[in-house]
């Protein structure tokens, strides 16, 4: 975790990172967070290094962010199964148990201006709801998408072979009454990133062709979703689920 002041820092550091976690190949992600803790005067930047080896090759390769000086680390090697028992970027205290969130996916290189102006939106929301909001958070997900994007279009449903980084706006709040609110908040601050990267690149960032739902952004169309393989899809769909009781994220419907 970091001060701050380390923010701008921060995320110069998210490019050179991220051509780590690609030339690591799977073996390397790091996620990047942004939160306001009780008492800080701004944003404090967090990071989590997963590493699939020794724990003095993923200090060597995220070595950037030790450099940094991070104000506290708590950073050694455990097992996979052990970190995510207690994880730590998507708890809260029992009183802010709910959640809205949205997200997209960046095309690399990131659009680091586009994501400040996403942060100091984060930081305009939480000045606007105060304490009960106060374990929201935006998370920047590096990670290596070669993989999977390596097999071919007609072995998987999604048509998308992109490799991408993903951007998450999330809001932890304590109040049902919130909910409406919530999620138009988180909404409005990925949309406004996605119209700043628009405007700094000259076209539109998410081409909605995605690799897998979980770096989708929930608005997709089935057809560019999909692709090729969406009539093949249906029919499964008409054979399996006439239904359609799986109904859930990307439902494919039927004529």
């Amino acid at each position: 975790m970091y001060s701050p002041e380390k923010l701008e820092p921060f995320l110069d550091l998210m490019n050179p990172l991220y051509e780590t976690v690609t030339k690591c190949a799977g073996k390397l992600l790091i996620f990047a967070g942004f939160a306001i803790r009780p008492g800080a005067p701004g944003i404090s930047p967090i990071s989590f290094i997963f590493y699939d080896g020794p724990e003095a090759e993923a200090r060597s390769l995220a070595a950037p962010l030790f450099e940094l000086g991070p104000v506290m680390t708590n950073c050694n090697m455990k097992r996979y199964a052990e970190v995510t028992d207690v994880w730590p970027i998507m708890m809260g205290p029992p009183t802010h148990q709910r959640f809205a969130c949205k997200n997209t996916p960046l095309v690399p290189p990131i659009d680091v201006d586009a994501v400040k102006g996403l942060l100091e939106d984060f930081g305009a929301f939480n000045a606007k709801y105060g304490a009960s909001v106060g374990p929201s958070r935006v998370v920047l997900e590096l990670r290596y998408s070669g993989v999977t994007a390596s097999v071919p279009v007609d072995a998987m449903a999604y048509a998308g072979r992109q490799q991408r980084c993903l951007i998450v706006a999330d809001a932890q709040y304590d109040h049902a009454s919130l909910d409406t609110a919530m999620r138009s908040e988180v909404r409005t601050m990925i949309e406004n990133l996605r119209e700043r990267i628009a405007k700094n690149t000259g076209k539109p960032e998410a081409d909605e062709v995605v690799l897998n739902a979980n770096i989708g952004n929930g608005d997709e169309k089935l057809q560019s979703l999909f692709g090729e393989n969406l009539p093949r899809l249906k029919e499964l769909k008409r054979l399996y689920d006439p239904k359609c009781r799986f109904d859930k994220w990307y439902p494919i419907r039927l004529e």
